[in-house]
């Protein structure tokens, strides 16, 4: 959570960043954290993708496409994951 939320919004500064997370809302944030990543949500510097997961990441060309269990799915340039250990 924190790490994904930090990296997200400091990576926005200069890049395209989504990030997913598999519950509807951030459950264990810091104050600090949540503040910076609803903003960064809110005004369009991150899409946050809420409520689903990764399903499967595939090779397309040289580059990321994730399917999501929502159905959905995107091509990336990179992927970086952030998993806690809690």
């Amino acid at each position: 959570g924190n790490s994904a939320a930090e990296y997200a919004v400091d990576l926005a500064n200069s890049n395209q960043v989504s990030l997913c997370y598999r519950k509807k809302e951030f459950t264990r944030l810091n104050d600090i954290n949540l503040k910076d990543i609803h903003e960064a949500g809110n005004s369009g510097k991150v899409e946050l993708k809420l409520g689903i997961d990764i399903n499967e990441v595939e090779d397309d060309n040289g580059k990321a496409k994730v399917n999501f269990t929502d159905g959905t799915s995107d091509i990336y340039d990179r992927i970086i994951y952030a998993i806690g250990g809690s």
